[in-house]
């Protein structure tokens, strides 16, 4: 039986909901934000979306720069300071510092920080 709030058996959904007490925040995240994919894939199966192709390493490291840059222009125009704002985000994890304003926010959940982190690095050592 699959529960039509999250596109997951209701084994499954039962099962995080039992161990959510027990783990630390950011484990509680990770796995929120795997419930919400998988609902995800769940309904685009049943209305006869398929997954995109997958991308090359270029391609992938590309989606990501335009979407640090579009998260960066996004907090500047709703007035933040957005060197901060990214700063907290990278280093608590935590998509609450960047604003939905243009996606922004939505389109950095979509990368894993180890790859944010990785690109901004890449991009910072290859200008030394």
């Amino acid at each position: 039986m699959i529960c039509c709030f999250t596109g997951l058996s209701v084994q499954d959904f039962f099962l995080f909901r039992t161990n959510v007490g027990k783990m630390k925040s950011d484990d509680v995240k990770r796995d929120l934000r795997s419930l919400y994919y998988r609902k995800e894939e769940y309904w685009m199966d049943r209305i006869g979306f398929s997954k995109k192709e997958e991308l090359t390493e270029e391609e992938k490291r590309a989606a990501l720069r335009d979407a640090l840059n579009n998260a960066y222009l996004a907090l500047k125009e709703k007035g933040y300071s957005a060197i901060d704002q990214l700063t907290g985000f990278v280093l608590k994890d935590d998509d609450s510092y960047l604003t939905t304003h243009n996606k922004a926010r939505s389109r950095l959940a979509a990368f894993d920080m180890e790859e944010i982190v990785e690109e901004l690095l890449i991009s910072y050592f290859k200008d030394l």
